[in-house]
């Protein structure tokens, strides 16, 4: 930025293509990944290209490195620039892959195994996956901060207990509510069929009951103080006593659950403990209310469906495919919607 706060930009927007020149005369094929060095320049990983390209202060885009793949047909490399040293890295697996600069000269670089996304982060930061670098990226470990909480190798019967004394067998959904309690969905390997299984912080795992609940399912975020599953039938949510209660929506004429199309739609709660859910048959959200009245909260209120996204009050606003949802703490909605 300049001082006055100003960015430069380069490429153009829907300007797919590679050429090496000046701001928006420049062309990028999926800018992937962005770093910069201790003298300002930035590199970016242009993955339809295979290269890294060089953009200086004065806002030049050159090469600065082609990406040599092997001749193997199925192979992808997978490149990521580290954001806090500058460093070229790639999966373990390309390591066959090389960085070479216009003048022929090789580049080095890391081939350190890159870590996942997170599969979440709790309210102090935190970081939790599924799989491990001892076990593997099995599903069967929950990880804190890349330490073993609980779990091992894969296991074909769940097992309740501390730390690697614990087994899973494949867990497909993971959320550490506020209290820092761990839950995850494990699926059987007989029936398909998922388990609600909690760990503390002290790596104990104990099966919360016997229901099962059907896939897909998830963990609503933010839905109480006890977890919420919502799976194909409907919303479950575990009571003080240790029972459920269940909301169908398969029966609901506003949510086509049992239509393929609508296997997984993504949820989150507000803190009265009403439930929104993306809806990407008809293009909207949908609300389940604490009491269990299902209604259309945002998008196709009218019940026209709209080949475009449309911003507005929720009764006039229009989505287009939503997918993804999450809950910011003042209790607005994000929505992600696939294009």
């Amino acid at each position: 930025p300049s001082a006055g706060g100003a960015y430069a930009y380069t490429g153009a927007v829907r300007g797919w293509g590679y050429i090496d020149a000046l701001g928006n005369a420049a062309r990028f094929a999926q800018p992937n990944d962005i770093v910069a060095d201790a003298e300002d320049n930035l590199y970016v990983w242009d993955e339809g290209n295979n290269r890294i390209r060089r953009l200086s202060k004065a806002g030049a885009i050159s090469t600065y490195a082609a990406i040599i793949k092997p001749s193997t047909a199925s192979y992808k490399v997978w490149l990521k620039l580290r954001h806090f040293s500058g460093r070229f890295m790639y999966t373990k697996d390309a390591e066959e892959a090389q960085l070479i600069s216009p003048d022929g000269s090789k580049i080095s670089v890391d081939y350190t195994d890159l870590p996942d996304i997170a599969d979440y982060r709790d309210i102090d930061g935190n970081v939790y996956h599924r799989g491990s670098a001892a076990y593997g990226k099995n599903f069967a470990t929950v990880t804190k901060n890349r330490q073993v909480l609980a779990g091992n190798a894969p296991a074909t019967v769940a097992k309740d207990g501390v730390g690697s004394d614990a087994s899973f067998v494949a867990i497909s959904n993971l959320v550490v509510f506020p209290n820092k309690m761990v839950y995850v969905l494990d699926q059987e390997l007989a029936s398909g069929k998922y388990q609600l299984r909690q760990i503390n912080q002290a790596g104990v795992v104990t099966t919360l009951s016997t229901a099962k609940f059907e896939s897909p399912a998830r963990i609503i975020p933010n839905s109480g103080v006890l977890p919420t599953v919502l799976d194909r039938n409907g919303i479950h949510k575990l009571q003080a006593g240790g029972n459920w209660s269940f909301t169908s929506i398969s029966d609901n004429k506003l949510l086509p659950a049992k239509n393929l199309a609508f296997d997984s739609p993504d949820a989150t709660a507000d803190k009265d403990s009403n439930i929104y859910l993306t809806d990407p048959i008809f293009d909207r959200i949908v609300r389940v209310a604490a009491q269990g009245n299902v209604s259309i909260f945002a998008g196709m209120l009218d019940g026209k469906s709209r080949a475009n996204r449309l911003d507005g009050r929720v009764d006039a606003a229009r989505f287009l495919h939503p997918y993804a949802m999450s809950k910011d703490l003042a209790g607005n909605l994000y929505v992600v919607e696939d294009t």
